[in-house]
């Protein structure tokens, strides 16, 4: 018997390698097109633009049948919110007599689950999981979406204004809002509404991973590299301390999985706007979303081949 878990647990693990090199295929052949210039880095803008608006609202909406807003999911909601206070908290104990501290914690906070978590968990896990990723991801997003940048700024400015508008002109914002009045009243999505929903969102791996390919570029600056590091230092300490912290957690082991790869996810693209926001012109953030791409691909291999 213990045999054959030793073989099944090899198994699992030469699956994860083989999907992991399967997005890093994609990401290669969109770099080719860009290099023979098939593609341009700019119609990653055109990818980005489908896959926010059309493929990964999908992946949400199509998990909605029969979701229910429970106590867990309400835990998940304040999750979403908790663990970019806790980022916050550790950049301000950290950092805080040090300049550019709006910076880090922009930098430290926020996750992209929708384009570079999902399509692992898409492969892995049923919708039925995705249900919880979709509540935590309404604290998150609205975190991410200006809530990190007016905590951060309370010393500047507060623009709740432009915070509400950011997050009601996402249209994956206005489906999360959408599911939970599903949940809050549990009303029947129709079967024919799922099932279309479920192919669109079919095609969001390979846009997703085509997106990133095409917006690879690093662009070292020597002066900013001691920022960097203690940007990409501090995420990647509070994502153990939260893997930690998780693990103590009475919930499912997949749903336990699943948040280890969203603490070792990349920041969410607008951090780059949000940190300009601030009146700040280097290329750290931008710089730091490209590295931290690379660390969620290979942690998130590296989680489901332990955990799985």
């Amino acid at each position: 018997m213990e045999h054959w878990k030793l073989w099944l647990q090899v198994f699992k693990m030469i699956d994860v390698l083989l999907n992991t090199c399967y997005f890093l295929l994609i990401m290669l052949i969109a770099v080719f097109f860009k290099r023979v210039h098939l593609l341009k880095k700019e119609d990653s803008q055109i990818l980005s633009k489908i896959i926010v608006n059309l493929t990964l609202p999908c992946v949400f909406f199509s998990s909605c049948k029969g979701i229910v807003l429970s106590k867990d999911m309400l835990f998940y909601l304040c999750l979403g919110f908790i663990v970019n206070f806790f980022m916050m908290a550790i950049v301000y104990l950290l950092y805080h007599a040090q300049d550019h501290l709006e910076i880090k914690m922009i930098g430290c906070s926020g996750y992209d689950v929708g384009n570079f978590v999902l399509p692992y968990i898409q492969l892995y896990f049923p919708y039925a999981a995705i249900q919880f990723i979709t509540v935590f991801n309404i604290g998150n997003t609205i975190m991410a979406n200006g809530g990190v940048y007016s905590i951060a700024s309370l010393t500047k400015s507060f623009d709740l204004k432009s915070m509400l508008k950011n997050l009601f002109s996402s249209v994956c914002f206005d489906i999360y809002l959408l599911i939970l009045v599903i949940a809050v009243f549990r009303i029947n999505v129709p079967d024919f509404l799922i099932s279309i929903t479920s192919k669109i969102a079919s095609a969001n791996t390979l846009l997703v991973m085509m997106m990133i390919g095409l917006k690879l570029d690093f662009h070292m600056d020597t002066h900013s590299i001691h920022e960097m590091i203690e940007i990409l230092s501090t995420r990647i300490i509070g994502a153990i301390i939260l893997c930690i912290l998780t693990s103590l957690f009475p919930i499912e082991s997949s749903a336990k999985i699943i948040l280890y790869m969203i603490y070792f996810g990349p920041m969410v693209s607008v951090s780059s706007i949000y940190a300009a926001k601030t009146g700040y012109q280097g290329d750290v953030i931008a710089n730091c979303n490209t590295i931290t791409i690379f660390i969620s691909l290979l942690m998130s291999s590296l989680i489901l081949m332990i955990c799985l």
